[in-house]
């Protein structure tokens, strides 16, 4: 998944959230519960909150994340604005997902005004996560 809609908050009720909202999860995580499910005594979590899918686009096609996520905010902009404004949610980000060009000495990714404008007016921040350039497959 390459763009995101990360929900969380220390007093934000998931599943209350769950039993009525609009959009669906693809992950969820509760406050004090392991951060690893495979790490049981690890670190757990400080805040509830959940992601959902935005655009499945590769972490190479910023355009078409752009457009995707513009869509989704248009389509979804009422019920991410009632998300935003629940009770216990204390952050929403988008957050891009963005290939790393290892020959690059400076990548610059730009938000388009449209998605910084649909964004602020639903309370959401923006983020950009890089990821390393996946290996060729071997021949």
């Amino acid at each position: 998944m390459s763009c995101i809609l990360r929900v969380s908050g220390r007093r934000f009720d998931v599943d209350a959230y769950l039993e009525r909202g609009v959009l669906v999860p693809t992950m969820i995580y509760r406050r004090g519960e392991p951060r690893f499910i495979t790490q049981p005594q690890g670190r757990k979590n400080l805040r509830s909150g959940m992601n959902i899918v935005v655009s499945e686009k590769e972490f190479s096609e910023f355009d078409g994340q752009l457009k995707d996520a513009r869509k989704f905010l248009v389509r979804y902009g009422r019920a991410v604005r009632a998300l935003r404004r629940r009770k216990g949610v204390e952050g929403a980000v988008l957050d891009f997902g963005v290939e790393r060009r290892p020959d690059a000495v400076v990548q610059v990714q730009v938000f388009p005004e449209t998605i910084v404008h649909l964004a602020g007016q639903l309370g959401l921040g923006l983020e950009l996560s890089f990821y390393p350039e996946p290996d060729p497959p071997s021949a």
